[in-house]
């Protein structure tokens, strides 16, 4: 009698080599933390109203070497685009340098298991730390020289925590900051923090921040991350 046996298959690998090395050893070693892939090699977690990224990318000057930035940014106020409100890149604890070799899958994959080693004892403990928005106002309130926009951040923290006079006070500050700017820009924000400050006087803050939170959500096409459980 011959039995059959069934050989697993070996899974294929991207001819990308950073995809390769992001799939095969950064991805399962954040996952137990919920991580999750955005697009193909973003890696991100919500806590509460707090976005936490593991972005490796390739250099703009060439040559297939990447850079990892870890950053941390707030849902809220209202977003289009991913930005850091905290963070930095994965920097070599020798040589300090944030470039890393990954022209070839041999070279990436030892890059990214170094990287890993640095994300585990150093970013990892940075974003548990900031996983509730009590946490990451602490940090926020940390900077000596806040702008407009640090201002506004901690606005959208204080309402959460329904600290609402201290939030007014943050949000005509941010709205004094931006007419003090002056830049185009400036006016939509400001009219955002005018409407939060309506809210607060109407009963309504915590209702508009939910709303903000969901349009950042559905602009950065976030809802899969949502509904995965790594949410708030």
């Amino acid at each position: 009698m011959v039995l059959a046996t069934q050989c697993a298959m070996p899974k294929i690998r991207s001819k990308d080599p950073l995809l390769a090395a992001t799939t095969s050893i950064l991805l399962p070693a954040v996952k137990p933390f919920g991580f999750q892939r955005h697009g193909s090699r973003k890696l991100i977690r919500i806590r509460e109203d707090i976005l936490h990224l593991i972005n490796p990318w390739y250099s703009g000057w060439g040559g297939r070497d990447f850079h990892v930035d870890c950053w941390a940014m707030p849902l809220v106020p209202a977003t289009s685009f991913i930005y850091s409100a905290r963070g930095d890149r994965v920097c070599d604890e020798v040589s300090q340098g944030s470039l890393w070799a990954g022209q070839t899958q041999e070279l990436a994959d030892t890059s990214m298991e170094r990287v890993v080693k640095i994300i585990q004892k150093r970013v990892l403990p940075f974003f548990i730390s900031i996983e509730t928005t009590e946490s990451f106002l602490n940090l926020l309130k940390q900077r000596p020289d806040p702008d407009h926009h640090e201002h506004f951040r901690v606005a959208c923290c204080l309402v959460r925590l329904t600290r609402l006079d201290e939030a007014r006070e943050r949000l005509i500050a941010a709205i004094r900051a931006y007419a003090e700017d002056g830049r185009a820009w400036c006016a939509g924000y400001a009219t955002q923090c005018e409407q939060m400050v309506k809210a607060i006087d109407e009963g309504t803050a915590l209702e508009l921040l939910e709303n903000w939170k969901m349009e950042t959500i559905r602009n950065l096409k976030l809802q899969k991350i949502v509904s995965n459980g790594t949410g708030a």
